[in-house]
């Protein structure tokens, strides 16, 4: 204990006679312990999402492929389907279905909010997933036709600790509902995230008419599964109790996707319909990022310290004359270095929490130091210091331990073999940094790249509204009349830009050897065409289109035409396959998703009533 005390006073008093250098390697290990800080609780997050789970390897969402000349796509299995794999399979112990409806109004109270987290499921969530109930029975709150399961933060913001337990809420377009639970908050790093939980019903959207449906399903199914089940099996089980069911060979494959890895995969529910899922490229890239600003950090430490090393060569001298050991020498070196690198680390810890409330907004997340949440928070703080004490201290101290007594005495200046080191990790640092810029001024020119890129429409002062997000979807014609009225508004329409709108799967080929392909599918107003400043390569927009025309007239793409295998003067007025829709228009290609992404077919049709955005100019 005493010469831990010893060691201690050492390293305090050797900072307290050179405040100004010890404050710059402070603040210097302090930026570096911050960034890597930061990113550890970013990499810590996406890779441990949904691994809360004690059944997480042994749950499955499966999916139905489909492989079209644009790629493979991804279909949700029927409700029937999954209700079958629980009868039928023995390895399958449980199944669940889940259906996310956003853009929701609910009433409590007589006052109105929204929510864009109302989901439908049953009971078997709760028996396949560790999701619990602080009030309510989890095994009986689903089975009520009108039950319904709120969040914690639903139930705090609502009903201020009150139980809200037999309370009513009304849903807009669903019914009313009792609360029959409230769940225990969701740890943020979990793909499923609720604020309603109501029982699914099969004389309701999305579910009507499902029950019996082997073709195409609403919302997602989960499976869980015996250890080690065979899963290929499982697939060729499924596609026998396809054709037993409809007598139809099955056309599609059948994937099945552990659940662990979905948010991973970019296969998840979380934020609605917006891009979801994490990618594992920039978890990567987050992790080198971090590790090389430590680095930096601790390099610099180094060739600081060791030139630092030189000055106090006589002090170290004086220090062995007095009967000093190497050993102390390195521990009085490793004392000044675990204090620079304490307090680094409190100054980092500081900033982070600071920053983190605005970083968590920006960025979606939820991080936080807060050992309260989550005590391994701990071991990253202590991990990080023990770090930054063995990478920063302990060459220093050995050099300072190795000077020369003689001519340290002398006030002569050591001749340290050290120094191609220190202009080894100079290099180092440089490279470093010199990569990062270069990474910067790469994603800058990126960025400026797809602010720049075509997108086949005119986008400049266009603004897209989404008219189920804001709460004006019922009362469309008025809010559009309002719209009219400003004199700031040059244009105004509808129609699918910036998102693509829906798809639907058309039959295409000559008989005996048509395939199955995905066309998009969406609704636009007369005006789309206009404002958005498609180019019209053959035929009319729907504004010049005779009225009568209008109900089954479709405007196509340059892809949907090459995939009909039609020249563009072909194609007008020749009837989509299968179908009673016929060609009025063709338009260029435009963006609709990713620029990576192939431009796919694309399919609008004319519709003033049901329209999800407003396109302003």
């Amino acid at each position: 204990m005493n010469k831990l005390t010893q060691f201690l006073n050492s390293g305090m008093k050797s900072l307290r006679r050179e405040k100004y250098y010890a404050m710059i390697n402070i603040l210097g290990l302090g930026l570096g312990i911050f960034c890597f800080l930061l990113t550890s609780l970013y990499v810590k997050d996406e890779l441990t999402h949904d691994k809360w789970h004690k059944n997480a390897e042994n749950i499955y969402m499966p999916q139905q492929l489909l492989e079209t000349d644009q790629g493979s796509m991804m279909l949700m299995p029927s409700y029937a389907i999954g209700q079958a794999w629980v009868d039928e399979n023995p390895g399958v112990k449980d199944a669940v279905n889940i259906s996310s409806e956003q853009h929701k109004d609910y009433v409590i109270n007589g006052d109105e909010f929204k929510t864009e987290q109302l989901v439908f499921t049953t009971s078997a969530l709760f028996r396949i997933f560790d999701f619990s109930l602080e009030k309510g029975d989890a095994a009986t709150a689903l089975e009520q036709p009108d039950g319904m399961v709120i969040s914690h933060e639903i139930a705090r913001k609502h009903f201020k600790g009150e139980n809200p337990i037999g309370e009513y809420i009304k849903v807009e377009g669903l019914g009313t509902y009792k609360v029959t639970g409230v769940l225990n908050p969701i740890p943020s790093n979990s793909h499923l995230q609720f604020e309603f939980l109501v029982p699914i019903d099969f004389t309701k959207e999305p579910y009507k008419g499902v029950e019996n449906n082997w073709q195409f399903g609403s919302g997602y199914h989960y499976l869980l599964v015996e250890e080690n089940y065979d899963l290929n099996q499982l697939a060729d089980e499924t596609a026998k109790m396809v054709k037993e069911h409809t007598g139809k060979e099955a056309s599609l494959t059948f994937q099945f996707n552990r659940f662990s890895e979905l948010y991973m995969m970019g296969k998840s529910m979380r934020n609605g319909g917006s891009m979801f899922g994490g990618q594992e490229k920039y978890v990567v890239i987050f992790s080198i990022i971090g590790a090389l600003m430590l680095l930096v950090a601790s390099f610099n430490y180094i060739n600081l310290t060791t030139s630092r090393s030189f000055a106090r060569a006589k002090d170290f001298a004086i220090r062995k004359v007095i009967g000093a050991s190497k050993g102390r020498l390195v521990a009085i070196q490793l004392g000044e270095t675990f204090f620079i690198a304490l307090l680094g680390l409190v100054v980092a810890v500081i900033a982070l929490e600071l920053a983190l409330p605005s970083i968590n907004q920006l960025i979606g997340t939820n991080l936080s130091l807060q050992v309260s949440r989550d005590p391994s928070v701990l071991i990253l703080p202590a991990g990080v210091l023990l770090l930054v004490m063995l990478l920063s201290g302990l060459y220093p101290a050995l050099i300072g331990s190795r000077f020369n007594l003689s001519s340290s005495l002398k006030g002569k200046t050591p001749n340290s073999k050290g120094a191609l080191i220190r202009k080894a990790l100079i290099v180092i640092q440089f490279t470093i940094c010199t990569g990062v810029l270069a990474s910067a001024l790469i994603i800058r020119f990126q960025a400026k790249h797809m602010i720049n890129i075509d997108l086949g429409y005119n986008a400049q002062n266009i603004i897209s509204i989404d008219m189920r997000k804001n709460g004006v979807y019922d009362k469309m014609e008025a809010f559009r009349n309002e719209l009219q009225r400003s004199s700031i508004i040059e244009d105004l329409a509808s129609g699918p830009i910036p998102k693509g709108g829906g798809a639907m799967i058309i039959d295409v080929g000559e008989e005996g050897s048509k395939t199955q392909q995905f066309f998009g599918y969406a609704a636009a107003d007369k005006g789309f065409v206009r404002i958005a400043g498609l180019e019209m390569i053959a035929g009319k927009s729907f504004e010049n289109v005779e009225e009568s025309r209008l109900e089954n007239g479709v405007i196509v793409n340059e892809a949907a035409i090459e995939l009909l295998g039609l020249s563009a003067e072909e194609a007008i007025n020749n009837k989509i396959p299968d179908t009673q829709m016929t060609i009025v228009g063709i338009i260029k290609n435009y963006h609709t998703s990713s620029a990576k992404s192939k431009i796919g077919p694309q399919i609008i049709y004319y519709n003033k009533d049901q329209l999800a955005n407003v396109l302003i100019r």
